[in-house]
């Protein structure tokens, strides 16, 4: 385990409502001075999970450390873990300098330390003119960043924040990654709850991905996006489709409509994975990411498909195909392509494509 106090941790944590199960043996670690995120759709069970955290919300079965220690029984005024709720909460009757400090003055912290504190993250949400403004009086936006700005001005050295960015525009967001890195950097351990996936690509020293009440995948953002152990685990970090290896190994009648010189080379597919059987198994398949993808241009390609739709997204041609056993897939290039052409696409080089089971 980590050092007294250097980490919060879960060790199989089961959460009920009702029938419903919430979270199933979930085990995962965050440290001090890190970002954490558990990435995950609605209803995965994220936000009950932060509440486990905090302290709100005991579970039925399993415990929560802090370093060695075992604080499942603590409350929520006993942890030293900082929450920012998906619904804001600020006070109605508070000033939004008076918000901010609110964790401040509840740990006994001076007011002139504390209003200085709060000034400098108001400076820093770029909402420094509106000190004296109510809730009310504030846009969805800026209430979020106050709610923001007030987790973390709590002198606590864990922060879970959920779904921070959810009413901010994109300029800001990018300010409020800023703010998160450099405190992060400050030795603060901070859990993101998030269902963005840019959020935790760009953030996250580590992934934890959650659907369905259970952790599908953990690892660092290009662990679980360049090696995804599922289609679950892929979909959660960007765009993808699975190709059946079963299907692969046969050359379609469609090959006729491109270059008779042209020959099918093998997917480059993983190796490194624990189980390199897959790729014999019926049910394998390979997991192919958009921008792995493009057109085939030296007589080998990888893949046939018939396009059946193409749209602009800026910079970008978003094109679907579909092969000769209907499976789907999407590319992005930097060309319009006409409805039902067939195109030859290889695998960009260095790309080892990750094999997954379907089942």
């Amino acid at each position: 385990m980590i050092g007294n106090d250097d980490a919060l941790n879960s060790q199989d944590v089961n959460k009920w409502y009702g029938s419903i199960e919430a979270l199933h043996r979930v085990n995962l670690i965050w440290e001090r001075g890190k970002i954490t995120s558990i990435l995950g759709p609605s209803g995965s069970g994220k936000t009950t999970l932060g509440e486990i955290f905090a302290g709100l919300v005991r579970p039925d079965q399993g415990k929560i450390f802090m370093g060695r220690e075992d604080v499942t029984s603590w409350k929520p005024d006993r942890r030293k873990v900082a929450l920012m709720p998906q619904e804001w909460e600020l006070f109605p009757h508070m000033t939004a300098l008076e918000n901010i400090g609110f964790g401040l003055w509840a740990s006994g912290v001076p007011k002139r330390t504390r209003d200085e504190r709060s000034r400098a993250l108001l400076l820093t949400v770029g909402l420094a003119d509106r000190e004296q403004a109510f809730p009310q009086e504030l846009s969805g936006g800026q209430q979020q960043r106050i709610a923001l700005a007030r987790a973390l001005a709590a002198p606590n050295p864990f922060i879970v924040l959920d779904e921070p960015f959810s009413s901010i525009d994109q300029d800001t967001r990018g300010l409020l990654r800023n703010l998160l890195i450099a405190e992060s950097h400050q030795r603060r351990g901070i859990l993101l709850i998030t269902h963005d996936r840019a959020d935790a690509l760009m953030l996250s020293d580590t992934i934890h991905c959650l659907t369905c009440g259970r952790l599908v995948m953990s690892g660092t953002p290009k662990q679980v996006y360049s090696a995804p152990v599922s289609l679950q685990a892929a979909l959660l970090t960007g765009a993808a489709s699975l190709i059946p290896l079963a299907c692969n190994k046969t050359f379609s009648d469609a090959a006729v409509r491109i270059d008779r010189d042209s020959r099918r080379a093998p997917l480059p597919l993983m190796r490194s994975q624990p189980s390199p059987q897959l790729e014999y198994n019926e049910h394998a398949c390979a997991i192919v990411r958009p921008e792995w993808l493009q057109i085939a241009k030296d007589g080998e390609f990888h893949l046939l498909g018939k396009v059946s739709s193409s749209s602009y997204s800026g910079g970008y041609y978003v094109v679907t195909f579909q092969d000769a056993s209907s499976v789907q897939y999407q590319a992005y290039l930097n060309q319009d392509i006409q409805i039902g052409t067939y195109v030859p696409l290889c695998i960009k080089e260095g790309i080892e494509l990750p094999v997954v089971l379907n089942n």
